[in-house]
């Protein structure tokens, strides 16, 4: 079942302008760094987290920051959440988050829907 959905556009002019490593520290784990040190690449990450966000219906700063969503590799299972995200999660059994990304030179843009049991919507009653 679809937990939710979420799309984002970044342009990649803000991360060469603002490539520097303070910057991306902020936004990206030691894990990711490697990942993302291209600013194309670094903008693909940034839109990932920020349409994982979207998709799980929340925003940042309410017990959670953006090294809570760890974007590792171009696949649904490169996607980690930890901290409050993470508690989320499994509290509300387990979700497949699956992403599509695109990017120009200018452009990134980043797809991710959020799968998993109807049983873990929260809020959600048993209607059978």
């Amino acid at each position: 079942m679809i937990h939710g959905i979420g799309i984002d556009i970044a342009e990649c002019e803000r991360f060469r302008a603002r490539a520097d490593a303070g910057f991306l520290d902020q936004i990206f784990t030691g894990d990711e760094m490697p990942h993302h040190e291209d600013p194309v690449l670094a903008t693909a990450g940034f839109a990932t987290k920020e349409a994982v966000i979207k998709a799980l219906g929340r925003g940042l700063g309410r017990g959670s920051c953006w090294h809570d969503i760890e974007i590792i590799g171009n696949s649904g299972d490169g996607v980690r959440v930890s901290g409050q995200l993470h508690g989320e999660q499994v509290a509300g059994q387990s979700r497949k988050f699956h992403v599509a990304t695109a990017q120009t030179r200018d452009l990134s843009v980043s797809f991710v829907l959020v799968e998993g049991p109807e049983s873990a919507i929260p809020g959600k009653e048993d209607l059978s």
